[in-house]
């Protein structure tokens, strides 16, 4: 058996130390005793995540589970290489580079440019929010006949309002279903309360949280009932300093100002 895992940073174990050994994706293929295959990367846009569907032969693997991005982040290719935008930075060449610090004066300028030009002349909420709904409805096209599950993560208010049909959400906010995991864990009462007991310093999910994510998954596997009121989002979620198109142009105006 073999699963195929593709996403952002959620879904690559990102502020893990070992990503590789402790990331959901890892618990999960152990636990069915399957072969994971994750090319998964921090910063990744949904039109990665399409792209990488189709240069691949879906009939290889047996179990799909496609992680959704923030609607906000883009790539396009160079010429060369494919670039991964975000309104914070931009990744090629396996190279991440932020734009929210000082900028290294031997950086690519093209690039700088061209993420400058996106998020301050073309991204609008309208824009991400059709893109939510091309890249979701392209997964469940792609994937129709193959066992899969769509899922969103903890995106908070910055993310698209569109209602999409997702399977499930890895959000670790609803302490009903992260008591229900931890006891399915075997950990006993009483179980911390604050979400960010199970997140890393940069907001991603710690250890603890990707084994309850990892249950989350299995749950929605092995039960079609499990799968249901996958997606919420909170007034307060952690990428709420993103949640106007006029902050990101200030946000990346500023931030280039001395490029």
């Amino acid at each position: 058996m073999k699963i195929y895992f593709d996403g952002c940073s959620w879904t690559y174990g990102s502020e893990l130390s070992d990503p590789e050994k402790t990331r959901w994706t890892k618990i999960v293929s152990d636990h069915y005793d399957a072969k994971e295959y994750n090319i998964s990367k921090s910063g990744g846009c949904n039109r990665r995540i399409v792209r990488n569907l189709l240069e691949h032969n879906i009939d290889d693997y047996d179990v799909f589970i496609i992680q959704m991005s923030m609607n906000l982040r883009t790539e396009y290719y160079n010429g060369n290489e494919w670039v991964g935008l975000t309104p914070s930075g931009y990744y090629n060449s396996n190279k991440w580079v932020s734009l929210t610090s000082n900028v290294p004066k031997n950086e690519n300028i093209e690039i700088i440019n061209y993420t400058k030009n996106y998020y301050t002349k073309i991204y609008d909420p309208e824009f991400g929010n059709t893109d939510d709904k091309i890249y979701y409805t392209l997964i469940r096209k792609l994937l129709k006949n193959k066992k899969h599950l769509l899922i969103g993560i903890d995106r908070g208010k910055s993310q698209s309002k569109v209602s999409l049909d997702m399977d499930i959400s890895l959000m670790l906010d609803d302490s009903i279903k992260r008591r229900e995991s931890l006891k399915l864990l075997g950990k006993q009462p009483p179980y911390p309360r604050d979400p960010k007991h199970y997140r890393c310093k940069g907001m991603h999910p710690n250890e603890e949280g990707h084994e309850i994510i990892a249950r989350y998954i299995i749950n929605a596997l092995d039960s079609e009932d499990y799968k249901k009121n996958a997606i919420s989002s909170h007034d307060k979620g952690w990428w709420s300093t993103l949640d106007h198109v006029g902050d990101i142009k200030r946000m990346i105006t500023k931030s280039l100002d001395n490029t």
